[in-house]
């Protein structure tokens, strides 16, 4: 069973991304799968000064129904230029650490974050050493309640899933997302069909890898000819 914390982005730049609100669409296809003894929350953020960046639009629940009830509350306007990505990321991991249920078995706990932006008020320039720093934080608050990032997005929060021990889904076009939807309860449940790639990293000359460095990789994949497609596989230094 699981718990997923989900968190939306609700600001400008994330309506002009996906005009068509293709996100409301794929995460109520995901809503549509959750069924005791799965549970998720439904909480959306906003990038407008001044004004409180978390709006809780339902509790966690297995009622699909009150779920896609929440879902559409949500759909509005986005307010403001510059989304809290990260600190709406921390509340919402200490949310889903005081509030998701527990049992039965091993529950998989996770906060499932959308955000199309590549942009947050805490990072505005990708991979400065202020957003290495914000990313760091919020890894750090991941780590101390046992709660894994699962991250829709852009390169920040693909660094952030890969150092909470989470996942990671690098969406460029709205469109993906009803696509990711469909295995998202199996991304968060940790049962998705996959394989293993071994990647083996030399140094050369007088360059180390320092504990904490953080190694992209692109990888393509050649499904048949004239069919492929790109991959980015970011690493932590231990």
């Amino acid at each position: 069973p699981i718990a997923a914390g989900v968190r939306m982005e609700q600001s400008e730049p994330a309506d002009a991304s996906d005009p068509a609100g293709l996100r409301y669409t794929a995460i109520g296809d995901f809503f549509d799968s959750i069924n005791s003894p799965d549970a998720a929350a439904l909480a959306g953020y906003r990038g407008d000064q001044g004004v409180l960046a978390t709006t809780t639009y339902s509790e966690f629940t297995s009622d699909g129904a009150r779920l896609r009830g929440a879902l559409d509350a949500m759909k509005k306007p986005g307010r403001g230029t510059d989304p809290p990505t990260l600190t709406a990321v921390n509340e919402m991991l200490a949310y889903t650490a005081a509030n998701a249920p527990s049992g039965p078995g091993e529950r998989q706990r996770a906060v499932v974050v959308v955000s199309l932006g590549s942009k947050s008020r805490e990072c505005t320039s990708w991979p400065s050493a202020a957003c290495l720093e914000a990313v760091a934080k919020a890894s750090e608050t991941s780590l101390k309640t046992g709660i894994p990032v699962v991250a829709l997005g852009s390169e920040m929060l693909q660094n952030l899933a890969v150092r909470t021990g989470g996942a990671y889904v690098y969406v460029v076009e709205p469109v993906q997302l009803p696509v990711v939807s469909r295995a998202l309860a199996s991304i968060v449940g940790r049962s998705l069909p996959f394989n293993r790639v071994r990647l083996e990293l030399n140094r050369f000359g007088s360059e180390v890898f320092a504990s904490g460095d953080t190694v992209w990789v692109g990888l393509q994949i050649d499904v048949r000819p004239g069919i492929r497609f790109w991959m980015d596989i970011s690493s932590t230094i231990p």
